[in-house]
């Protein structure tokens, strides 16, 4: 196999995980973290496929030295560094959604403590009666 071979199927799983980072980044803005959770899983698969067509192209390139010689190689490792660079501006947007998310959720567990720390201060022993009681007036 050829190393235009290699970088083409390495290309095309990176175009994969940048799809699953756009869905991902869609879920997680619905809120939706078992998708998310899903979704991720999917593309570490897919990142774990990319590596061992990396250790497929060094071994290549160690025999034949090939990627010099191609001019259409070095276009798919533009276009490789280019999607890579759009799936981090992804993730980044990502991350700060679920921060977003996290602070959201800790402000109404904040929230939620108070208001049973209120409704304690209600349901405490009710009032002990009075001692002298007039009934003459």
């Amino acid at each position: 196999m050829e190393a235009f071979e290699i970088l083409s199927k390495k290309l095309n799983l990176i175009q994969k995980m940048k799809s699953l980072a756009g869905e991902q980044e869609e879920v997680i803005s619905d809120g939706q973290i078992e998708s998310w959770l899903e979704l991720s899983s999917r593309r570490d698969q897919l990142q774990h496929e990319v590596s061992t067509w990396d250790i497929k192209l060094k071994k290549v390139l160690e025999k034949d030295n090939e990627i010099g010689a191609e001019g259409r190689t070095r276009f798919i490792f533009k276009e490789i560094a280019e999607i890579i660079q759009a799936i981090q501006e992804i993730d980044q947007r990502i991350e700060t959604s679920i921060n977003k998310q996290k602070d959201g959720l800790g402000s109404e567990i904040r929230i939620f403590r108070q208001g049973k720390k209120v409704a304690r201060g209600y349901g405490g022993a009710s009032p002990k009666s009075p001692r002298f009681i007039d009934r003459q007036g």
